[in-house]
């Protein structure tokens, strides 16, 4: 809510770009902290149980609404105004949800000051425990380095010679100590996966109207759901490549896509169709006839969602292969450069 914050690691010192706007940034100040002149950076936990109460009780506030809005109406069968009504409060309960999800995902709130002999300044972009505690874990390196470089250059200046550091071997090793962090979740692969298949079996159920392909594709909906949280919570709380996050970021905002579009469609059908109310199988027929009953601009709309299911799903499997190989190669790296020095030793 105030404008977009970021902070960016260069080789001797960090740029932090403090945005003020509402929802995006109108004005941005940018300011430079050299690594040898940071005297510490300090993170204290903080609370989040006041956002996760305030989504919470959004949902359970439109959740109620819900409620009562078919309560009211159980003998009636429901009517397009309800079928408004109850869209609105579900994308609301859908969007809280959503929220609150996210703020669980993200794990333990913090807030993070950098200081200097000159000044103090809280980095707004480092609020999250997890995220913190990695972004102080890749800079700890060139700062110490920085450091001590100051304390070599002392005794240098009065004709005693030292081996400083330089300034691309710093970079090198917090590169090398970054690369050492990252990892891929396991279960990164997997959700990837799952959304390959639900994409190509929701693409099938769209065009073979059969309620047994409509019940697969809700419980890979489920699978992929679970898999995708606990794919995010991994990446949250352990150094994941970036292009991984937002991908699995992706996936789960394309998960609820769906689910808020399919919630839409049922209303619109059981509107025209009562009888798709009926019991557990009037909801899978509902769905199993969206390529008939569902008119053209459902049916358009579930072929693109389906599309992106399997396109989110392939970039994300390719992602993961890809940082898999490439961690790998580093860690191989590492371990033949390691070898020959243990064998000069021996």
């Amino acid at each position: 809510m105030l404008g977009m914050s970021s902070l960016w690691m260069a080789s001797d010192h960090l740029v932090y770009v403090k945005g003020s706007g509402f929802l995006m940034p109108f004005t941005e100040e940018y300011k430079r902290f050299r690594f040898d002149e940071i005297q510490c950076l300090s993170v204290v936990r903080t609370s989040r149980v006041g956002k996760g109460v305030l989504y919470g009780g959004g949902l359970v506030f439109a959740s109620m609404l819900v409620a009562l809005i078919f309560g009211v109406n159980a003998g009636e069968g429901i009517t397009v105004g309800v079928a408004i009504l109850v869209s609105l409060f579900g994308l609301l309960a859908l969007g809280c949800l959503a929220l609150l999800l996210r703020h669980l995902i993200l794990g333990p709130s913090c807030l993070c000051d950098i200081q200097t002999s000159l000044s103090r300044e809280r980095l707004r972009p480092l609020n999250r425990l997890h995220q913190t505690s990695q972004a102080v874990a890749q800079i700890e390196g060139l700062i110490r380095e920085a450091q001590i470089s100051i304390e070599k250059a002392a005794p240098s200046e009065k004709g005693e010679t030292g081996d400083l550091p330089s300034k691309q071997s710093a970079t090198a090793k917090a590169k090398a100590h970054v690369a050492d962090a990252f990892r891929v979740p396991a279960l990164v692969l997997p959700s990837s996966l799952a959304f390959i298949v639900l994409g190509i079996i929701s693409l099938t159920a769209l065009h073979i109207e059969n309620v047994v392909l409509a019940g697969v594709v809700m419980l890979l909906l489920l699978a992929a759901c679970f898999l995708v949280i606990m794919s995010l919570v991994g990446a949250v709380r352990h150094a994941t490549p970036p292009p991984v996050k937002v991908s699995l970021w992706t996936q789960l905002g394309l998960l609820f896509f769906v689910i808020g579009s399919g919630a839409i469609y049922y209303l619109t059908a059981a509107t025209m169709n009562p009888s798709y109310t009926l019991g557990i199988l009037g909801p899978l027929e509902a769905f199993s006839a969206i390529g008939t009953d569902g008119g053209v601009w459902f049916y358009f709309w579930f072929l693109f969602l389906g599309l992106s299911v399997f396109s989110v799903g392939l970039a994300g499997a390719i992602q993961s292969m890809k940082w898999k190989k490439q961690l790998a190669q580093v860690e191989e790296r590492k371990s033949s450069s390691v070898a020959p020095s243990e064998e000069g030793d021996g």
